[in-house]
């Protein structure tokens, strides 16, 4: 399956509950990634803002977002990270997480990097750590220690996040390849054991492999805009922007 022009996501359903959630919504930005959190208590958490502005116009009047408690760039590709610094000018921002090396011959994070400074945003770079926001854990997964942090390989040194909140768990993956993937199963197995999984490059072919197939298959080039409700006791709930009977698994020829 080669990557598909938007993210994917695999999903088993659970029954409903009037319970405290959390809110995960899996934007539909075209060709990238942009993926909007909300708290039990409407804290707001962002991983990565997509490949333009439209994401970051549309947080404030589409999704009522008026401050970021915590920012994700899972990594250093333009359809992830272009929209990130408009993000970071917009709203007010208490900490942003992101490869911050200053790299020689590459320019395009300088935009990122300028606006931190410039709003005096607190940042992190790369790293295990675990951070909190409003009883939802944010699991920054241990990077292998022998990636270079500028590397020519972009993809293979993403930023992988585990959202915990009680028993429901969510794995967001960037765009981690084979290289990657396979240096997290044998390192930190134990963190990849999710109820969702937000899949790795988009769904292609060389983000997951074919056991991550199991469950049930949405795709925002498919389904518009994919929102998640995740629950204490583990269970979740799904609703998807448009309904379609449309595989989102390209087969060689179509999807």
């Amino acid at each position: 399956m080669r990557p598909s022009l938007v993210t994917s996501l695999f999903l088993l359903l659970a029954a409903p509950c009037a319970a405290q959630s959390v809110r995960i919504q899996v934007v539909d930005v075209g060709q990238g990634d942009g993926i909007v959190i909300r708290t039990p208590h409407h804290k707001w958490v962002l991983i990565d803002a997509g490949p333009d502005r439209t994401l970051a116009d549309s947080l404030g009047p589409r999704f009522g977002v008026d401050r970021l408690a915590l920012v994700f760039v899972s990594h250093r590709h333009g359809d992830h990270f272009a929209g990130m610094a408009r993000v970071l000018r917009s709203l007010p921002v208490d900490r942003f997480v992101g490869n911050l090396a200053d790299c020689p011959d590459r320019s395009t994070d300088d935009t990122i990097r300028a606006a931190l400074n410039e709003r005096h945003i607190p940042a992190q770079s790369l790293g295990a750590d675990t951070l909190v926001v409003d009883g939802v854990r944010f699991i920054v997964l241990p990077p292998d220690p022998s990636d270079d942090p500028c590397p020519d390989d972009e993809n293979n040194n993403s930023v992988v996040v585990r959202l915990e909140y009680g028993s429901f768990s969510m794995l967001f993956a960037g765009d981690a390849e084979d290289e990657e993937r396979d240096w997290l199963v044998a390192n930190q197995a134990g963190l990849l054991d999710v109820d969702v999984l937000k899949a790795a490059h988009h769904g292609g072919n060389n983000g997951t492999s074919a056991a991550a197939t199991a469950g049930k298959l949405y795709c925002t080039n498919r389904h518009g805009t994919v929102r998640l409700f995740g629950y204490q006791d583990g269970h979740f709930t799904i609703s998807r922007q448009r309904g379609t009977s449309k595989s989102c698994v390209y087969d060689g020829t179509h999807y």
